[in-house]
């Protein structure tokens, strides 16, 4: 690659793919900026050039440079013009940080070059920021609006106060407050000292649709340049004077115990300073117990794990895959908890000319995301300090308290970017070690998690089965159907004693079939699990979706029938389906699987050995169609050859990270179906890491 003056070239050097990342030099920063589009001007201005976190949670803490105006909880102006706009919602990858502030930014008239992002830290002043159900827009579309429009209306009132006019004849626009009369105006950063004084006004006036500069366009990621240029913050960058690296060898089993462990060996180690051994208390099933090693640094840490030879009593209830899958394909055969139900579908089985019947079986999956966890925490003088990518600072404030017996508002949380979440940083267990540990060690402690301990001790999907029989009369059309669907429930995290799937999750794509059908009855079943089950990328909808829609395929085919056809003759007419905990709006469904069969893939021909599958489902409210040619050569090789989405998610805040999140999402469900199942022999997970 040639350097900046185009004349001499870059010296190759071999570096680690962090620092290169980082680009730590010159040298390094140079072929970032080559690779990814980031300009020199990107560098220097980006609008979370304080590492992509914010005043709140910098580390080492930000020196204030810039001084603030609060106009209230989202909304700050700076003397230097900037415009800070607080994000409350974990950053994960799904764009959050961009699409709520452009929401704020919308209704503020900002200029998007002012916008800067704090990351908020635990605080009920910010309502729910519990990130999680594809919620964060969808729930504060119109709350960061009204923020933004009350900031603007403030502005407004203390330019009308400066210039002598009438608010009336003012307008907001590009960081400025004009008086169109007489051509003065005022920049935010001139009025933010007077607007702060003003009083909040009730139910400002938000902007109409057409109205909308920022909702609806494609903009980068507010901190895509600090990421690629490896200066944002994540959970393992945290870092603070004193502190010390813990490594903890937990047990194989949920409920294990350690009998024995050789600390003297661990203490041989040298650079290891402790260790501990690290008890659930009564937060045994969101926490499992473990023996930590306390270090100088990560390596030793890891080093004198390893010369604990801890010895493990067993749970008292354990699981082996194998057994496990026969108890869920007997419990499907069987009548379990009806759910929803239409018509007589006894009878219309019994009556029907053939019935067609089907079994699908979903594994454990582990969420895998590219940062396992990790948290930095300090507790001294009655108080504890978390740095620590959590997609609930909250729940994790109120965990830690109750563990290390704090009242929930000495803990303070502060949120750094997610290296991927998936649902599984929403538990607090990693947040709660690494503040026992800094209690009882009486120094910083940061935790962190191997890839193997990752994949051995998460919170995973659930495994699960699904029995599904349709009857079909003499013209091969649906008369009835029949659903049972067999799974853990997830709420045995806050109740170890429940068994059967709740509402909340059998309203993921069970008992709010779509389907118009005359005889229709959903039922569900619980069975016990011996690992801990969590939210994993949209949940219950995983394997609802890829049984109910691989079984209208199979349909399809035993009656010759078009797969688009017969899925949306079974829909029948745009209609509100009002079924369990989520609403499902069969129109909209339509509408993407019609958008979807014009895209250009649904009925072509495909020589032998390809193929085009069709599915389309409805996730936490929003309608998803999807097209895909694969191929499949004579090793059984699979390749995807063509893909064609339609998304309906409601009004789009920024289509750029719809777009990355339909690829992600993409990736990650072709991961789960072809090489991420998790098996279980006697309650030990059997796999590792990658490989």
């Amino acid at each position: 690659m040639l350097g900046p003056d185009k004349r001499q070239r870059w010296q190759t050097l071999n570096v680690s793919r962090r620092d290169f990342l980082r680009g730590a030099s010159a040298t390094g920063a140079g072929l970032v900026i080559g690779i990814y589009g980031c300009s020199d001007d990107d560098a220097e201005d980006d609008s979370s050039s304080d590492g992509g976190i914010g005043n709140d949670g910098g580390l080492p803490p930000l020196v204030e440079t810039v001084g603030y105006d609060e106009l209230d909880a989202w909304v700050a102006v700076g003397d230097d013009g900037s415009i800070r706009i607080t994000v409350h919602r974990s950053e994960m990858g799904q764009g959050v940080r961009t699409s709520m502030a452009m929401l704020v930014a919308e209704e503020l008239c900002a200029d998007w070059n002012d916008v800067v992002v704090q990351q908020a830290t635990g605080d009920s002043r910010y309502g729910d920021q519990n990130t999680d159900a594809s919620a964060s827009v969808r729930m504060f579309y119109e709350p960061l609006r009204q923020a933004g429009a009350q900031a603007r209306e403030m502005l407004i009132a203390a330019a009308a106060d400066e210039l002598g006019v009438d608010a009336s004849e003012l307008v907001a626009e590009d960081s400025e407050v004009k008086h169109e009369g007489s051509g003065e105006s005022r920049t935010y950063a001139q009025l933010a000292k007077a607007a702060a004084e003003q009083d909040a006004p009730s139910g400002p006036p938000l902007k109409s649709e057409g109205d909308f500069r920022l909702i609806g366009k494609a903009t980068k990621g507010i901190d895509a340049c600090d990421i690629t240029m490896g200066k944002a913050i994540y959970g393992i960058d945290a870092e603070v004077e004193g502190m010390l690296h813990a490594s903890i060898e937990r047990s194989p089993t949920v409920g294990g115990s350690a009998m024995s462990y050789d600390e003297e060996a661990a203490m041989a180690v040298a650079g290891v300073r402790q260790v501990i051994k690290l008890e659930p208390g009564t937060q045994g099933p969101i926490l499992q117990e473990g023996v930590a090693v306390l270090a100088d640094n990560t390596w030793a840490a890891m080093q004198g794990r390893r010369a604990l030879e801890v010895q493990w009593t067993p749970a008292s209830f354990s699981e082996t895959t194998a057994d496990f899958r026969v108890q869920l394909a007997d419990a499907v055969k069987e009548a379990v908890d009806v759910q929803r139900e239409q018509g007589d579908v006894d009878a219309a089985l019994a009556s029907a000319a053939r019935t067609y019947e089907a079994e699908y079986q979903g594994p454990y999956l582990s969420h895998a995301p590219m940062e396992p966890p990790v948290a930095l925490a300090d507790v001294s003088n009655g108080k504890a300090e978390i740095w620590a990518p959590t997609q609930d600072p909250q729940r994790a404030a109120a965990q830690v308290a109750l563990a290390i017996g704090l009242d929930s508002s000495d803990v303070t949380v502060h949120v750094t970017l997610l290296g991927g979440g998936f649902g599984r940083k929403s538990q607090p267990d990693f947040v709660i070690e690494a503040a026992k540990l800094s209690q009882e060690a009486g120094a910083p402690v940061k935790v962190t998690w191997t890839r193997e301990d990752d994949t051995r001790h998460g919170f995973y999907r659930a495994e699960s089965r699904q029995l599904l029989r349709a009857g079909l009369d003499d013209a091969g059309e649906v008369t009835a159907l029949l659903g049972r669907s067999v799974f853990p429930s997830i709420f045995k995290i806050f109740v170890p004693a429940v068994v059967d799937p709740q509402g909340f999750e059998l309203g993921q794509g069970w008992n709010n079939w779509p389907f118009d059908i005359a005889n229709m009855r959903a039922e569900s079943g619980g069975n016990r699990s011996s690992l801990r089950i969590g939210w994993w990328r949209s949940v219950c909808n995983t394997f609802h979706a890829f049984s109910v829609g691989s079984f209208i395929d199979e349909l399809a085919s035993e009656t010759g029938q078009d797969t688009v056809e017969l899925f949306k003759k079974l829909v029948g007419e745009p209609r509100m389906v009002e079924e369990g905990d989520y609403d499902l709006d069969a129109g909209r469904l339509l509408g993407v699987v019609d958008r979807v069969a014009s895209m250009g893939l649904w009925g072509t021909d495909v020589p032998e050995g390809e193929g085009i599958g069709f599915a389309a489902h409805s996730s936490f409210q929003s309608y998803v169609a999807c097209v895909m040619h694969v191929a499949v050569d004579s090793e059984k090789k699979l390749t995807i050859k063509a893909v064609d989405y339609a998304v309906d998610c409601g009004r789009p805040v920024n289509p750029d990270g719809i777009e990355a999140q339909v690829e992600g999402g993409l990736v990650y469900g072709l991961t789960a179906a072809l090489y991420s199942e998790i098996t279980v022999t006697d309650g030990v997970v059997d796999q590792g890491n990658f490989d």
